[in-house]
């Protein structure tokens, strides 16, 4: 019987892909060296089928997914960097070139409706 962790990626729990080139992956909050596991307990035991985060480097990190709403941190807790996310500075300086791009094209139809008016 194959496992349930078996052919999906073990960060966002998708086939497709694997941990390693998974797109959604985030550093661990406690040792930030490797990234955070999302697994489903598959032992027999009290807690069969439930799923919990934990570290890739086995640092210690652990926290059960159910009782973690927002996800694999708490409120105010960060990764740091998650690979291949743009960072919240990337973000913002994205947002403000596009503000200006939507600036500018609203200042050239402003001018162009304008000189329509006044022909």
């Amino acid at each position: 019987m194959t496992g349930k962790n078996k052919g999906i990626c073990h960060s966002c729990r998708r086939p497709g892909h694997y941990l390693s080139a998974c797109p959604k992956k985030q550093q661990c909050p406690v040792c930030g060296n490797e990234f955070v596991k999302w697994m489903e307990v598959e032992k027999k035991s009290a807690n069969i089928g439930r799923l919990f985060f934990c570290c890739s480097s086995n640092c210690g990190y652990f926290k059960w997914s159910d009782e973690n709403l927002n996800g694999a941190y708490d409120v105010g807790e960060s990764s740091g960097v998650s690979a291949g996310s743009p960072t919240a500075k990337d973000e913002i300086e994205e947002l403000s070139r596009i503000f200006k791009i939507f600036a500018q094209i609203r200042t050239t139809r402003c001018r162009n409706i304008g000189k329509r008016h006044h022909s």
